[in-house]
């Protein structure tokens, strides 16, 4: 059992993706703490026009880094949903995946927590590409008094797992031995497409279409030590 987790984003870059499709169980890490600087709350997307790298965000009550992510409440996500959908229902590459998918499954459905349209959407969006990797809350999970590494390797032997998957740029977070010494396997995503990196999937969909980015892109990375 190959298991991954990681905060819930807004409209994740594909790297996000690829790390949900390298595992047998993702796990979403709502019961920790908001981070304001990090992809929770916002992400970027190319603006039609002007051509450059701009933000959309959602309006959250009371923001703090004191918060879980399962905590915090919505004030306004329907102005973000509306510069999206300005920005890419005339695109050709965009138009059928946007009205299957976002319109009709994450657009019309009403939000009053973070939480939960994080979730619905990555679902959908795992869906769309055919990701069928199960998807649960850290918050379903036992809560034993572990943080950090120990508190993932708990986690982990909870789901039955024996092999641990992170992005490779968190590798300095995690100590092998211990791992190692649960008889789990600790591996790191790479990927192939630095391009794509700090982008919204939406913008991998929109210039390249669904067929190229569930075919090729998805798959477009390595599992090192």
């Amino acid at each position: 059992m190959i298991v991954s987790a990681m905060q819930p984003y807004y409209f994740p870059s594909i790297h996000y993706y690829q790390l949900i499709f390298s595992s047998d169980i993702f796990v979403i890490l709502d019961n920790v703490n908001f981070i304001n600087r990090g992809f929770i709350h916002k992400n970027y997307f190319i603006d039609r026009a002007t051509k450059e790298k701009k933000i959309f965000n959602l309006i959250i009550e009371k923001k703090s880094q004191n918060k879980l992510i399962k905590d915090l409440k919505l004030i306004d996500y329907k102005k973000s949903f509306e510069n999206l959908k300005k920005n890419y229902e005339k695109n050709k590459n965009f138009k059928d995946v946007y009205e299957k998918v976002f319109i009709k499954k994450i657009f019309k459905k009403e939000y009053n927590s973070v939480i939960d349209l994080l979730v619905i959407s990555i679902k959908e969006i795992c869906n769309l590409l055919g990701i069928n990797t199960k998807i649960i809350l850290s918050s379903s999970l036992k809560q034993n008094k572990f943080t950090a590494q120990k508190r993932i390797l708990d986690y982990v032997k909870q789901l039955n797992g024996k092999q641990y998957i992170n992005f490779i740029g968190g590798s300095h977070l995690y100590d092998k031995k211990l791992f190692e010494e649960n008889s789990i396997k600790l591996k790191f995503l790479k990927n192939n497409l630095h391009k794509h990196s700090k982008i919204s999937i939406l913008h991998t969909l929109a210039k390249y279409g669904l067929k190229e980015t569930k075919n090729n892109f998805i798959k477009n990375y390595e599992l090192v030590e």
